[in-house]
């Protein structure tokens, strides 16, 4: 029979000599080592004398789990320290020769480990024993046969407990944390150690109680006798000390019952007064008296014998006092000891040979018994073993039956199931040629696939595409990465992360911008993949670094690469050099800028010369000369909004353009645009009406780009309106989502709804005639959105062909409301409001007017004629001059001079013109940190002449500072 099996069924009787030293054995050897002395000194008492001790528990163990050296070190080890106690040798070489034959009976005749080690006591350990105690130390036969049946007692129930440890290590570990070919529990062994343990705790149990029961008998009938004599002996001590005729020595042999019967009278100093026989207690060489019941006590012997052998000198004694009997206080009988335990060891004897046919016959019926009741599946298991191979062959197994039911059930079972898995493999196997034929095909495809993708990714030479798995470790690095950036492939893939090509200060101040937006820390590589989580690409420009260390700035769109399963598994990068595209919007800002100057101020000059010429400011005009005039400023002025439109959309696109976002009051902003273009309605015979708005209205905007889009809303509501009609204008407030929405409604021709998608989008007219009729440059609506979502909004519009349209312009609320200051004078282009108590100045106020174009100076000198004196400065040199030489009220400043900007002037009128106040009228955009420096800014070609003249006449009323009309632009 054999104990274990492998994971593949192979007997793993002597594992210990096959793996002689396993793998991963050392420190369970040490272990094992270090515990077979301590299970020497650790003993438990089964009988008198009779212990249990546990060293070779340690050697067997190690012998299934170590090998057989560790298991012989284990005995030499356990040994010794018996041998030192017990002052002989034979136990450490019983030990050594135990663990050689069991090793050798488990290793090549496969057996049991219990059934090796019975084998072992029964032909070589009680032979080895007997000799060793009885002829070479010289031990009686009684003592020499209870070392015998002990010695091999404990070593079977060592053996047994041994397997039982062995067994629960493996059930406990599960054999989780040991390789694959560890041993595994075969249920035959398990069923044999079970019923081995249940007869050997079954047979020593009763044997144990038994013996220490035989040990209280003995204990008790000497007590009885002793007792009963020392009641005789005092009874006639006293009668004596009565009747005082007879000595004490007389009485002493009149009460010896038995020679070995020891007597003593004692005084009250514990002297004794009379002796008979032998009583040890009261020797001179002193001893151990252990009280047992009844008032018997054990008296041993003090020296370094054996504790049997002190227990076979000793002496049973009672003590028993003596009543109204003067100068006697007690007498002693005691009997020898040996007697007694020469009685209790021939019980022990037979109680142990009791035990030992039990446990050796138990064996050898458990042996049987659990090969009997595991063979069925014994025969299963060895059947089982080629089924793979029949079913595989499409053969029909048939496994052996049993005449136990469950057994045979179960055979029935497996054949009924063999025959159903034999069809199925068919089935599988012809489903599994035609899958691998898929699969042939497939990978053809998905090489062919995977060529092409190579061959598409080389062939992007002109753009890098570099992918990463989410620890941003580089995966593909194409062509178009290696002559774009001097890395190759080699170099990139498996080794670095797409940070080493990047500008480490730009990824900090990106990583910061993101960790604002997105509210967590960002840094790294989650600079590039932050914005992805959602499954949106990121697109940003970045600085990329060649190998040699030159720099180039790139579009780098960066997308997570997604599985089947919707698990990002990656990361994918595109970038393209945009060297000559930031070349080329360098050179566009370069080309907006001059048109900022060289178109806007022409235009203001032909503007304002024709604005002069239709108000007659130069003299009367012919009647015949100003329709022709008229038609010239209107083209004029549709010029100019052409260009103011192109000029905002190219600030809008490129991101320059500047948004002062703080709360202001509705109601206020929709008055004063109502009021601005009031005059334009009036024009048109068009009124506008504003629905009353709550004062407390508080919207988060910038002022001059809403006055802005609702110039261009109200315009258009007014261009497209029939005469005579209205325009209105309304404010709705939606608390739950903290918004409100501005409403612009006309009642004209209305929006086409072919047209209807395209409203938006630049250049975007209807195509109707009398549409086309009204003019305009299609761009005020494509600013109109691009300024409101930049605000935070959104704009929207409903429309009837033939009923006209509505706007709706969605703005974020303010928090709390916030006052603002109105402005005497607001600038937009064609329109001024004037306080009313602008008076004439009683001279003209000399104004400095620096600006390179003489036509514009001329228009603005003609306009202003009866109201300053104007004096002109071409460039910086002229007008440091005249700011030195002069005294001057206000000065009117150009940004652009063809010696410096205007800008450079600041400091020397703060020196010699603190009083003055300074105007900005320029075409260039300006900063808004340099608005606060000046009283007011204006653009050209966005101030009408008119608005001009009243702007400058407020600030010589010393009216508070003006705010510009686009102080962005």
């Amino acid at each position: 029979m054999n104990l274990f099996v492998t994971a593949a069924g192979t007997d793993m009787n002597g594992i210990a000599a096959r793996f002689g030293a396993p793998p991963g054995s050392l420190w369970p050897s040490v272990l094992l080592v270090l515990v077979a002395p301590l299970g020497n000194l650790l003993h438990v008492p089964i009988l008198f004398d009779v212990y249990l001790i546990f060293g070779s528990t340690a050697a067997m163990l190690a012998l299934m789990m170590a090998g057989m050296p560790t298991a012989v070190l284990a005995a030499i080890t356990a040994g010794a320290v018996t041998g030192f106690l017990w002052s002989h040798p034979y136990v450490l070489i019983n030990g050594i020769l135990e663990v050689l034959v069991v090793g050798f009976l488990h290793r090549h005749w496969r057996q049991n480990l219990i059934i090796a080690s019975m084998l072992y006591w029964l032909v070589f350990g009680i032979p080895f024993i007997a000799f060793c105690y009885y002829y070479q130390l010289g031990n009686e036969a009684t003592t020499t046969g209870l070392i015998v049946l002990k010695q091999s007692l404990n070593g079977v129930l060592n053996a047994i407990l041994a397997t039982l440890i062995f067994i629960a290590v493996q059930a406990i570990s599960g054999n989780r944390a040991s390789p694959s070919n560890t041993p595994k529990l075969a249920v035959t062994d398990t069923v044999f150690v079970t019923l081995v343990l249940g007869i050997a705790i079954a047979g020593t149990t009763p044997i144990a109680i038994e013996g220490h029961r035989d040990q209280d008998v003995q204990e008790s009938f000497v007590s009885q006798r002793l007792n009963q004599q020392a009641d005789l002996l005092a009874e006639r001590l006293q009668r004596n000390a009565r009747q005082n005729r007879i000595p004490l020595d007389q009485y002493l042999r009149q009460s010896q019952t038995s020679p070995d019967l020891g007597l003593a009278i004692l005084d009250q100093q514990g002297e004794p007064l009379a002796r008979q026989g032998s009583v040890k207690s009261l020797g001179l060489n002193g001893g151990t008296t252990m009280p047992r019941e009844d008032g018997l006590s054990l008296w041993l012997p003090d020296d370094a014998r054996h504790a049997l052998q002190r227990w076979q000198a000793g002496a049973y004694n009672v003590r028993h006092p003596v009543h109204d009997t003067p100068g006697i206080a007690e007498v002693i009988l005691e009997l020898p000891a040996a007697p007694l335990v020469e009685r209790i060891r021939t019980n022990q004897l037979r109680l142990l040979v009791c035990l030992f046919a039990i446990v050796m016959c138990g064996t050898v019926a458990a042996w049987f018994l659990s090969a009997l009741l595991t063979r069925p599946l014994v025969k299963l298991t060895k059947h089982s073993q080629d089924l793979t191979h029949r079913i595989t062959t499409g053969q029909r197994p048939q496994l052996p039956g049993s005449l136990f039911r469950e057994y045979n059930n179960l055979a029935s079972t497996l054949n009924d199931v063999s025959g159903a898995l034999g069809e199925a493999f068919q089935s599988l196997s012809e489903t599994r040629d035609a899958l691998a034929q898929r699969v042939d095909d497939q990978t053809r495809e998905i090489t062919n696939t995977s060529i092409l993708l190579d061959s598409v990714l080389n062939a992007a030479t002109e753009v890098s595409i570099i992918a990463t798995d989410t620890d941003g470790i580089i995966t593909i690095f194409n062509r178009g990465a290696e002559q774009m950036l001097g890395y190759s492939a080699s170099q990139m893939v498996g080794r670095c992360t797409p940070t080493l090509i990047h500008d480490p200060q730009e990824m900090q101040q990106r990583g910061q911008e993101l960790s604002d937006q997105l509210g967590r820390p960002v840094a790294g590589f989650d600079v590039f993949t932050a914005r992805t989580a959602d499954g949106h690409a990121d697109i940003h420009d970045w600085t990329y670094i060649h190998r040699d260390g030159r720099r180039f700035p790139v579009s780098l769109i960066v997308t997570a690469i997604i599985d089947g399963e919707g698990k990002t598994t990656g990361y994918v990068g595109v970038a393209l050099d945009i060297s000559e595209r930031k070349r080329m919007d360098k050179l566009k800002d370069e080309f907006i800028s001059t048109v900022s100057h060289e178109l806007r101020t022409p235009l203001t000059s032909i503007s304002g010369s024709l604005s002069l010429l239709l108000n007659e400011t130069v003299g009367k005009i012919p009647p015949a000369l100003k329709p022709m005039l008229t038609i010239a400023d209107k083209n004029a002025t549709r010029l100019i909004h052409l260009v103011n439109d192109l000029l905002d959309l190219q600030k809008i696109a490129s991101g320059k353009m500047e948004f002062q976002i703080t709360p202001h009051p509705l109601d206020q902003l929709l008055s004063e645009a109502v009021e601005q273009n009031r005059p334009y309605g009036q024009e048109r015979r068009v009124s506008i009406d504003l629905e009353p708005c709550a004062t407390d209205i508080t919207v988060n905007v910038d002022r001059e780009r809403l006055l802005q889009v609702m110039a261009n809303l109200l315009s258009n509501a007014i261009k497209f309106s029939s005469e005579d009609a209205a325009v209105e204008v309304r404010a709705n407030v939606n608390p739950a989502t903290g918004n409100v929405t501005v409403e612009v409604e006309d009642h004209g021709c209305g929006i086409p709804s072919q047209f209807h998608s395209r409203v938006f989008q630049r250049f975007a007219q209807a195509d109707a005639s009398d549409t086309r009729s009204k003019g305009g440059t299609g761009l005020g609506l494509a600013i109109t959105r691009e300024l409101v979502e930049r605000m935070g909004g959104q704009v929207s519009f409903h429309s009837e062909e033939g009923r006209g349209s509505t706007f709706r312009v969605v703005l974020p609320l303010s928090s709390a409301p916030q006052s603002t200051v109105a402005t005497p004078v607001q600038a937009i282009s064609g329109q001024a409001s004037v306080d009313s108590s602008t008076e004439e100045p009683p001279e003209r106020p000399l104004v400095l007017h620096v600006e390179d174009d003489q036509d514009l100076h001329s228009v603005i000198r003609t306009a202003t004629a009866h109201r300053f004196e104007l004096i002109w400065a071409a460039n910086l040199e002229e007008a440091r001059e005249h700011v030195q030489n002069l005294n001057f009220q206000l000065i009117i400043l150009d940004i652009g001079l063809p010696d410096g900007s205007g800008w450079q002037l600041l400091p020397d009128m703060s020196l010699h013109q603190p009083e003055a106040h300074i105007v900005i009228l320029s075409g260039k955009s300006l900063d808004p940190n340099q608005l606060d420096q000046v009283e007011a800014t204006f653009t050209k070609s966005q101030t009408s002449l008119d608005v001009l003249v009243t702007s400058l006449e407020a600030c010589l009323e010393q009216r508070p500072k003006l705010e510009s009309d686009r102080r962005s632009d």
